[in-house]
């Protein structure tokens, strides 16, 4: 129950680090969710470990102490429930709001599509929220294994990391294929942010070899000393790593009209500020544009249309440049 309690605490943790990220008011998604990712790993992982140091301190208090036995046994119910509660939410939640906004639409004969639009999209695949759940897994396994390698839990929590690996793997692929909506990122920051949380389970898994070498009680602090200097060593390497396999962009001839035809979105429909300013405020030299939405890039007409709407398109938007949209007045 204590553990069942502890790994429903970290998932709502989570969802409490998600919606302050969300109110946080970020100029970018990537820095939103780097930031999301570092708070609440530690928050979920500190939430994991909590009781067993309040064991520890009331065993000192008391003159017993805590068993590694008892240690892993625990780190196993925590995992076991965090694996499953995860998943529960991840693929029923998604499921919940897709079938009741499917059968809202369906009961209401004078929804519009405006109202309709934006309950039946889905939303843009975790990514933060995924990284998140399994670096914070793979720290609680090689917890376990550096507590008692040759516990039955250690062995069983390491054959459930690796089946849950494979379903990971191919439910995520799934879901950022065939459910979920594409997410835009502006830089690799949150890959990078990843990289270096990567740090507590490797600092984990390095005090293994330092439990095997006999070293005198009044020395103890060099095992923190040599596991706090993999630790740096470590990030210095990440660093050197990412800083050689930065992307190079080359100057080239190529013009901009000819890269803007081959893909559907490029600044201008992409900047909601420009996007705007030609509803607004048209012109020959700036026309109005639709603003880019993933599965609507036939909007933007010409070889993006299934056939040539270029027209109509026009004629629409500037139907909605004269004429303001309705409730936008009564706003504010």
């Amino acid at each position: 129950m204590v553990a069942a309690s502890a790994a429903i605490g970290a998932r709502l943790l989570a969802l409490a680090m998600q919606k302050a990220a969300e109110v946080g008011c970020f100029s970018q998604k990537v820095n939103e969710d780097s930031v999301f990712a570092a708070c609440a790993l530690l928050l979920i992982l500190m939430n994991s470990v909590a009781p067993l140091g309040v064991a520890k301190i009331v065993a000192y208090s008391e003159n017993i102490a805590v068993t590694k036995e008892l240690a892993v046994a625990w780190l196993f119910q925590v995992l076991y429930i965090t694996l499953v509660s995860t998943e529960m939410v991840h693929v029923l939640v998604p499921a919940w709001t897709y079938w009741s906004g499917h059968f809202w639409v369906r009961q209401s004969r004078y929804i519009t599509v405006r109202e309709a639009e934006p309950v039946m999209v889905t939303s843009e695949f975790p990514l933060a929220a995924r990284y998140v759940d399994l670096i914070h897994a793979e720290t609680l396994v090689l917890a376990m294994l550096v507590c008692d390698c040759t516990s039955i839990y250690t062995i069983g929590a390491e054959c459930l990391m690796f089946l849950y690996s494979f379903y990971v793997y191919f439910i995520d692929k799934y879901f950022f294929l065939r459910v979920n909506r594409q997410t835009y990122y502006t830089s690799p920051k949150l890959d990078a942010t990843a990289h270096y949380l990567m740090v507590i389970p490797l600092s984990v898994i390095g005090y293994l070899p330092l439990e095997m070498i006999y070293i005198d009680e009044h020395r103890k602090w060099l095992n923190l000393l040599v596991l706090a200097g993999c630790s740096v060593l470590y990030l210095i390497l990440v660093r050197i790593s990412q800083t050689c396999n930065e992307p190079q962009r080359e100057l080239s001839d190529v013009p901009y009209v000819e890269v803007a035809s081959l893909v559907p979105y490029n600044y201008f429909n992409t900047n909601h500020a420009h996007v705007l300013r030609t509803l607004h405020f048209p012109s020959i030299v700036v026309p109005p544009i639709y603003p880019f939405s993933a599965g609507k890039e036939y909007l933007q007409g010409g070889q993006f249309a299934d056939y040539d709407d270029t027209v109509r398109l026009l004629e629409t938007l500037m139907l909605i440049a004269k004429s303001p949209l309705k409730g936008l007045d009564d706003l504010g």
